[in-house]
């Protein structure tokens, strides 16, 4: 009986903390400490654990009607002492030029001191003799379309298309460690060079994104087995011209598909011009019962230099971390390509909450003909999905590869 003593023990204050969440409207009650009257504005205590920075604090914001013309701003700072900081920022235009477009305006700053840094993930050897400290900018504007607007924009299949223009600076120094190239098994033969280490660079990125996104779409129909006002993940109804419509869960998709490509060109300083292409196709099988779904997922990254240009290493493609090939750290595998297929089986175990198994081959590239049935890794294990009736607010994953025996995980984003 001990398998079942110590899934009780881990599941039911879960379970028990769900239900005095859901009994007090914990999380509307924490809203409300934080915002105004309203709720259109608000300032929030960050704690962050790990990342980038490592663990630090600090606070984020946000104004959904700024200017009394609904109009967003949004902003975030967090600081971790002697091992970094970041801070980001998002301005929203949700209507520009009354055609159903969008315009945003974001940046964001970094600068991480740790070796748990994203940018300090390939090591020499797992000795931690390596270390790389980076300075980053980022800002970018963008245009973005979807095909429907109005009451139903989150219920029926869309089309989404964005453009964008960017720029980026970064400021790549050996920490420890020197400039000599990487000797370790995660990168490929162009990243062990580590262009641009020593030197602070710059880029200007112009790039576009289209998606088909028809994720847990249902047939509208006119008679309901429960009241509308019903609500449970993935089930809030809302009834139009005589149709009741179904929300998209996309948190947890039970059906249909995503399919996105995307192109980006990027010109900068020392010789730095490179062109990246993406494509991915998810799919979601509802298996066996009602809830059981299977999801499966292909992408795949390439980022190629341009006329006799140079790919910095901060911008190769990378794979490792909670969203791909989950048993490996962040950023382990680092090359110019990389190719990966994810299988995930998803269960419920509480009406908020969900438990998953997955199963990740990858392989990273130079060039494509370095591609090999052998040159693919495998990872794979399970974890816990925490959510809402509208979105996903935690993720908890334990992983296992040939290199982490045992690695555990935390997120607040579904991987595909």
């Amino acid at each position: 009986r001990l398998p079942q003593y110590a899934w009780v023990a881990l599941s039911h204050p879960l379970g028990q903390f769900t239900i005095y969440a859901e009994h007090t409207k914990l999380w509307v009650r924490y809203f409300d400490l934080f915002t105004n009257a309203d709720g259109t504005f608000g300032v929030f205590p960050v704690l962050q654990i790990g990342g980038e920075t490592d663990h630090g604090g600090g606070a984020r914001f946000f104004h959904t009607n700024l200017f009394g013309k609904r109009k967003i701003l949004t902003g975030q700072y967090v600081y971790s002492g002697h091992k970094g900081q970041f801070g980001e920022g998002l301005y929203v235009h949700p209507h520009f030029g009354g055609r159903g477009l969008v315009w945003k305006v974001e940046g964001g700053y970094l600068q991480p001191r740790h070796r748990e840094a994203n940018i300090n993930a390939a090591l020499d050897d797992h000795t931690f003799s390596r270390l790389f400290e980076i300075k980053q900018i980022d800002v970018k504007t963008s245009l973005d379309w979807q095909q429907h607007q109005g009451p139903l924009a989150h219920f029926i299949p869309q089309w989404h298309f964005s453009g964008w223009i960017g720029y980026a600076r970064r400021d790549f120094q050996p920490f420890r460690g020197g400039k000599q190239p990487l000797t370790d098994m995660g990168s490929s033969d162009q990243a062990r060079l580590l262009k641009g280490l020593g030197s602070d660079y710059s880029f200007y990125r112009f790039g576009g994104k289209l998606t088909f996104d028809t994720r847990d779409y249902k047939a509208p129909t006119q008679t309901l087995s429960h009241p509308v006002n019903y609500r449970f993940p993935g089930r809030i109804v809302k009834e139009f011209d005589g149709d009741y419509y179904f929300y998209r869960d996309l948190g947890y998709p039970e059906r249909g598909a995503l399919l996105t490509v995307e192109s980006e060109w990027a010109l900068g300083t020392d010789n730095f011009k490179f062109y990246r292409v993406g494509a991915e196709a998810s799919k979601y099988i509802t298996l066996f019962w009602k809830d059981r779904v299977l999801a499966v997922r292909g992408r795949l990254d390439k980022v190629t230099p341009l006329g006799g240009g140079a790919v910095p290493y901060t911008e190769l493609v990378q794979m490792g971390g909670n969203e791909t090939m989950r048993g490996y750290e962040r950023g382990f595998f680092r090359g110019q390509g990389a190719v990966q297929f994810n299988v995930e089986y998803r269960y419920p175990i509480w009406d908020t909450w969900n438990a998953f198994l997955f199963w990740d081959e990858g392989q990273f590239f130079d060039h494509y003909v370095d591609l090999s049935w052998d040159g693919f890794q495998s990872a794979w294990g399970g974890g816990i999905a925490f959510r809402t009736e509208i979105g996903l607010i935690g993720k908890i994953k334990v992983g296992h590869s040939a290199v982490e025996k045992v690695l555990v995980g935390f997120t607040f984003k579904q991987a595909f």
